[in-house]
């Protein structure tokens, strides 16, 4: 693996938010690309992440201080009101970050994402993308807003477009998203974007012999589409039918509190919301629990559901793009269906041998994805992207 031209930076580009304290400290979720990122500065000189920033008013106790990662900050906006408001100035702060001569990763879906590659479109450069998630997915929950439907769908059909322009392409599934936005005649790779080490794996097949069912759910309490509400009204039908069930939640996010009244408007008391927690304790919680939910209206291949069925655990998800790869086609249960859901996670708490079938046979699949199987693809897919930038440099040159 050749390494990048001198002065090579790769930019990472997506709708992740990132805070910044008054001292202009940065913090965002490393975990998120911890483990990629040794990858990506392998191959190149640096990583600039581009994307909202949020002011925040407290100093941030441990800000993100890592060598070759920086950040180029575009306006922070939330919601569709205040995209349409921010526009002007997002698209212009997009555009003078696409013309910095960097080498260019765009994670899909995501409306930075989708204009910087537009941008690069127009300016003739090579960018690779990765595709984590379908819009379209969530375009078709009838619950939400007409206009925030219609934009979701535009925001398919660009994707579409986007991916078909780019210089290479990657994909967090094995089939479902390559069939929704196919990419031309560019080399192409597969890999989930999960960071698997293998003494993370369950040692034993865990077993439950009746009692508390203890359920644990990570995803950001941000946005609606992870499907949280679905899951207490489905921990409510439990408590009618007398399944004594424990629900931990982990994630945070501006709908936490709208999730805590519904709780209690349920009368459920027993539902803890433990905010954004480290993996260290999420994994440890996996371990004191049973079984993962995951009801979410759109997903890729999901990092958190992989990592629950690495820990031997049981699991009930959505039918949602990736969910289908890896668990039982038996625990995929419609979107929006809290009675599928209690119903399965039923069957789990009062059939000990179907629990340690289910056990057993995630943990096994969870084996596919341990880290050893899935940098060298990473790492391949990075070093692609930087050959095509330099190779455009080059061509730009003679």
């Amino acid at each position: 693996m050749s390494k990048a031209v001198a002065g090579t930076i790769l930019d990472l580009v997506s709708d992740q938010v990132v805070r910044v304290d008054p001292d202009g400290k940065y913090d965002f979720p490393i975990h998120i690309i911890s483990h990629q990122l040794p990858d990506m500065l392998s191959v190149a000189d640096g990583v600039r992440m581009v994307g909202r920033v949020r002011k925040v008013r407290e100093r941030i106790a441990e800000p993100v201080d890592r060598d070759g990662l920086s950040f180029e900050p575009l306006p922070f906006y939330q919601g569709l009101r205040a995209f349409l408001t921010t526009f002007p100035g997002l698209l212009v702060a997009i555009w003078k970050a696409s013309g910095s001569g960097h080498a260019a990763l765009v994670r899909l879906p995501s409306t930075i994402g989708l204009l910087y590659a537009l941008c690069m479109i127009v300016r003739r450069r090579p960018y690779g993308v990765q595709l984590i998630g379908d819009a379209a997915e969530l375009s078709r929950v009838k619950t939400l807003p007409t206009s925030s439907r219609l934009a979701l769908r535009l925001l398919s059909a660009m994707t579409r477009l986007v991916v078909a322009r780019a210089s290479t392409a990657a994909y967090v599934t094995d089939a479902s998203l390559q069939c929704e936005y196919p990419a031309r005649e560019v080399p192409t790779f597969a890999f989930s974007n999960i960071n698997l080490p293998g003494d993370r794996c369950a040692a034993q097949v865990r077993t439950f012999d009746g009692g508390r069912l203890r359920l644990s759910f990570v995803g950001t309490l941000e946005f609606d589409y992870k499907g949280l509400g679905d899951l207490l009204d489905a921990m409510a039908i439990l408590k009618e039918c007398g399944v004594d069930v424990h629900l931990d939640i982990m994630g945070e996010g501006v709908l936490r509190e709208r999730f805590e009244q519904q709780a209690t408007a349920l009368g459920l008391t027993s539902v803890h919301f433990h905010g954004r927690v480290p993996q260290a304790e999420v994994l440890e919680r996996h371990r004191a629990n049973h079984v993962f939910v995951l009801p979410s209206y759109t997903e890729g291949l999901p990092r958190a559901l992989i990592e629950a069925m690495a820990q031997g655990m049981p699991a009930v998800a959505t039918d949602v793009a990736g969910n289908g790869e890896l668990l039982d086609p038996h625990f995929i249960v419609p979107v929006r269906e809290p009675e599928a859901i209690a119903q399965r996670l039923r069957q789990l708490a009062e059939t000990p041998t179907l629990f340690a079938e289910q056990a057993a046979r995630n943990l096994a699949r969870a084996g596919d994805f341990v880290e050893s199987r899935i940098a060298p693809l990473r790492r391949d897919f990075y070093a692609t992207i930087i050959q095509q930038h330099d190779a455009s440099r080059r061509g730009d040159r003679g």
